[in-house]
């Protein structure tokens, strides 16, 4: 996983163990030695979130985050590994790449990936919600959420392809796999730090280029020739990394179309968001709405297709800073319902979810220095999203669609008579739930003895009723707890249990 150490302590942590690091994966050779150099940054990189927090603090933190998590045993192993980093940094940066290593065989011979995911979310949740305003605390989340996004690097079916990345897991147990932006982009760092490790000096900026793009060439990235271009790759890379994580709780074989391809990689810039303006809606009618939804989204999800038009002259915005697309899904997750979410941008894809349940919104927003969640681009972003789940989920889809013309605009700033009407057009895609994820082979299980059937939980819905029957009281309390208004002739079809094949113990299947 790539990540950043912060300026005021990479120097310190540079001297102190880059060279220890370096040291040890020297002698080893291929493939295991880019994870284990990779882990190795890893461990700089928790090193740089923990070290100026007091063990006393750290432990504690440990001890309440834990107490979010069902699985106690697994939770407890990256306690430990926190600890560790705190109370004897020299052991943790020598010892995570063994312990993760480990760590993946635990959690493959338990079962324990969905266990992963969830540490993963909670993560992403503390992070930018109960403790944002907690430094200390934010640096434990980082710290621990560092160690827990390295173990997807042990757990690939092929843990040595580097060409993809985990980033889901299927209702029947597989590990589900994306491609990797640029596999190999770390390398480039990983020479360039050797070279300074080495003592190499260049009597030029222009030498220093020159060797540069050597290396890039090396490593397989010649279109790479300086370092503002190597940056932007490392950031993209990053970008995709943090949402596909984000997501991973909720990937499944039904779901993997939401997983951002390399090819659709977020660049960052979120200008687009300024040149929107919704008026005369309040956010807090719109989450009270959808704790009262009146249906669910089509079994493969909705399409909203974004259209522009100037009112008065060419306002001057152009496509690469309009959203042309956005596609929502839902899944039945942990007894509550999530829409997963994909925002189209100039051929780039902004991906992550909604909680209906405690109704937080995912966003890469909320991972930046530059905003907060209170931020003017956090609101648009929110209300935006949120109102179109809305139009989808309630009874007056088409209304409220048409009323989104009226209500929302792009222009240079907020009143600009110069501006473009947005309207937006839904496209339902229903029908029988699509695997996105095909195995090799014709996908057929039956008879197949690497295959066992096991009870897999399948997602409720809104079901319309004869003429004179009525939901039973068991139906509206739970339609109720889930945020759905039902219809006097609609009832709530509850989740329900099905047998499906899936991987014995200790099987793997070869992608």
């Amino acid at each position: 996983m790539l990540g950043e150490l912060s300026n005021g302590h990479i120097d310190k942590l540079s001297d102190q163990y880059i060279k220890r690091i370096n040291k040890k994966v020297d002698k080893l050779h291929g493939p295991v030695k880019t994870l284990a150099w990779r882990t190795g940054m890893t461990a700089l990189m928790v090193l740089d979130e923990v070290q100026d927090v007091p063990f006393e603090k750290l432990a504690s933190s440990l001890y309440f985050i834990s107490l979010d998590l069902d699985t106690r045993e697994l939770t407890r192993k990256y306690e430990s590994l926190l600890e560790l980093a705190g109370a004897a940094p020299d052991k943790f940066v020598d010892s995570l790449h063994k312990e993760l290593n480990a760590m993946s065989i635990f959690i493959k011979e338990n079962h324990l990936l969905p266990e992963l995911f969830e540490m993963i979310s909670l993560c992403d949740r503390l992070r930018f919600t109960y403790h944002k305003d907690n430094p200390q605390v934010m640096h434990i989340m980082n710290a621990y959420q560092n160690i827990v996004l390295q173990t997807l690097e042990y757990l690939r079916p092929s843990k040595f392809d580097f060409n993809v990345v985990v980033c889901g897991c299927s209702t029947t147990g597989e590990i589900l796999t994306a491609p990797e932006y640029c596999p190999h982009i770390d390398s480039i760092s990983y020479e360039l730090q050797k070279m300074v490790q080495d003592g190499r000096k260049f009597t030029s900026y222009p030498a220093f280029i020159a060797e540069f793009q050597k290396i890039s060439a090396k490593c397989g990235y010649p279109e790479i020739k300086t370092m503002e271009q190597l940056e932007d790759t490392l950031g993209r890379d990053r970008l995709l990394t943090n949402q596909r994580s984000g997501l991973c709780t909720y990937v499944n074989e039904f779901t993997y179309d939401m997983v951002p391809k390399p090819d659709t990689a977020f660049n960052g810039n979120f200008e687009f968001l300024s040149y929107i303006y919704i008026t005369g809606i309040d956010v807090s009618q719109i989450e009270q709405m959808l704790t009262k939804r009146a249906k669910t989204l089509p079994s493969n999800g909705i399409l909203f297709k974004f259209e522009y038009q100037d009112t008065l002259q060419p306002v001057g915005i152009d496509a690469d800073n309009r959203i042309s697309e956005i596609f929502m899904k839902e899944i039945y997750h942990d007894d509550h319902i999530v829409m997963l979410y994909n925002i189209s941008v100039s051929n780039q894809i902004l991906a992550g979810y909604f909680d209906t349940s405690g109704q937080f919104l995912s966003s890469l927003l909320l991972g930046t220095n530059s905003f907060k969640e209170e931020s003017v681009l956090y609101r648009t972003y929110r209300l935006l999203l949120l109102y179109l789940y809305a139009a989808a989920t309630s009874r007056e889809t088409e209304q409220m669609l048409n009323e989104f013309s009226n209500l929302a605009y792009l222009a240079r700033s907020e009143g600009d008579e110069n501006r473009m009407t947005i309207s937006v057009s839904e496209y339902a895609k229903g029908g029988k739930p699509k695997n996105h994820y095909q195995s090799k082979g014709d996908g057929s299980r039956t008879g197949d003895e690497r295959y066992e059937a096991v009870p897999r939980p399948i997602q409720g819905y809104i079901r319309r009723l004869p003429a004179g029957q009525s939901a039973s009281q068991e139906a509206k309390d739970r339609a109720l707890e889930l945020g759905f208004d039902l219809a006097a002739n609609e009832t709530y079809v509850q989740p329900f249990i099905r047998n499906v094949l899936r991987l014995k113990e200790n099987t793997c299947v070869e992608r």
